[in-house]
């Protein structure tokens, strides 16, 4: 009888081992220059004042002969990328009509740093900015030019920073301006430049990519107005130097100035 029941009855079900679920791991989405799509154009803000501002913008180097500055990963010479991003961010700030903007330089013009510091204290301007290029990080050869000289390249260090003097009586509204564009370029989808290759150079500023100059350079230390420099991207960075190429890159860059100047110039 036992026999029988045994036989007649269902076998146990077997003993599945279940692994357990792998843990979910979050894929942060692209972020610029991987996609330009990461760029956000920020809202146009509201700027009403009793006056109208005056924003004086020096396109970097092209101070004396043969003084152009870096030379990108394809080549670009920074002095010319400098002066076509002045000109396309001046062109952003008249057409709020609530800056009136005065250019360092134009065409074949290579006014020395001196020159310019001059020429914005005669047009009475508020705040200085300078752009620049930067060329920074550990290079490598990237290809080699029709004339047997190398292009170089460097990976992994993209981001702006803007830098600033906290040296003498103009070290407050220097930082303010610096913190404001940090802040806005950020909000903008620009990635701060961590520093890594700042040490000795520039200390850590108030807001990430801003930093505090040690060099003791001329433009951020001798205008008599607030002054800043605008490291716009790494010109050896292949992803970089890619969007800077593209127009809503220079858009994005001009609307968070934009923003971060209003915010400033035109604060209670």
């Amino acid at each position: 009888m036992l026999v029988g029941m045994w036989g007649c009855a269902e076998p146990p079900p077997p003993v599945v081992s279940v692994p357990d679920p792998a843990p979910r791991v979050e894929v942060p989405a692209p972020s610029w220059p991987a996609s330009s799509e990461a760029l956000t154009l920020l809202p146009l803000p509201v700027a009403r004042g009793a006056r109208v501002p005056t924003v004086y913008l020096s396109a970097g180097h092209a101070n004396g002969p043969g003084k152009d500055g870096n030379t990108g990963v394809y080549g670009q010479i920074e002095a010319e990328v400098n002066l076509a991003t002045m000109n396309q961010l001046a062109a952003a700030l008249e057409a709020t009509r609530h800056f009136r903007v005065v250019r360092s330089r134009q065409g074949d013009e290579r006014p020395s740093y001196a020159q310019r510091v001059a020429h914005a204290a005669r047009e009475g301007a508020d705040v200085f900015i300078e752009l620049h290029t930067d060329s920074r990080g550990d290079t490598y050869p990237h290809r080699r030019r029709d004339d047997g000289t190398w292009l170089y390249r460097a990976d992994d260090d993209v981001g702006f920073s803007v830098l600033y003097s906290d040296r003498g009586e103009l070290a407050s509204g220097r930082r303010d301006l610096a913190r404001h564009l940090s802040d806005a370029l950020a909000d903008a989808g620009f990635p701060p430049y961590p520093g890594c290759h700042y040490e000795g150079l520039y200390d850590h500023g108030p807001v990430p990519g801003s930093f505090v100059d040690r060099r003791g350079l001329f433009m951020l230390r001798r205008p008599t107005m607030p002054s800043v420099i605008i490291e716009t991207h790494n010109a050896k960075d292949v992803g970089a130097s890619d969007r800077w190429e593209e127009e809503r890159t220079h858009t994005a860059f001009a609307r968070a100035l934009i923003v971060g100047l209003t915010r400033l110039l035109y604060a209670p």
